[in-house]
C-alpha cells in the first residue's frame, strides 16, 4: 500500500541548475541552531554524534545527509521543508537570481 502525502500549500519552486552547497547548508543550519537557542555541543548530544562530527557538518566541511537535515529539524523545533527552503532562496540569491 502506498501512502500519499499531502501538504496544505503549493511546493515551492526551485530554479533548475541552483543547488546549495555544504557552506549555504551549514549556515542555514547554524541560524537554526542558534535561534533554537542551542549550542553545538548540546546538538552533538542529541544526534548521539561527536562534537567535531556537528562542527564539520555546521561549517560545510562535511556532507550532510538528508536524515541528518530532518534530525537537525526537530532538534531545533523547525521543519525540514523550512530548512530546504531557506537554503535554496539562499542559494539562489547568492547565484543572483532575484525573485
Amino acid at each position: 500500500m502506498t501512502t500519499m502525502v499531502t501538504y496544505d500549500h503549493p511546493a515551492p519552486a526551485f530554479t533548475p541548475g541552483v543547488f546549495p552547497d555544504r557552506q549555504q547548508w551549514g549556515r542555514v543550519l547554524k541560524r537554526a541552531v542558534h535561534a533554537a537557542g542551542l549550542t553545538q555541543a548540546e546538538v552533538a548530544e542529541k544526534m548521539h554524534a561527536p562534537l567535531s562530527t556537528v562542527w564539520r557538518k555546521l561549517n560545510g566541511l562535511s556532507p550532510l545527509y538528508i536524515g541528518e537535515v530532518f534530525e537537525l529539524a526537530k532538534i531545533t523545533g523547525t521543519r525540514a521543508e523550512d530548512l530546504c527552503m531557506e537554503v535554496q532562496a539562499l542559494a539562489e540569491a547568492e547565484a543572483g537570481i532575484v525573485r
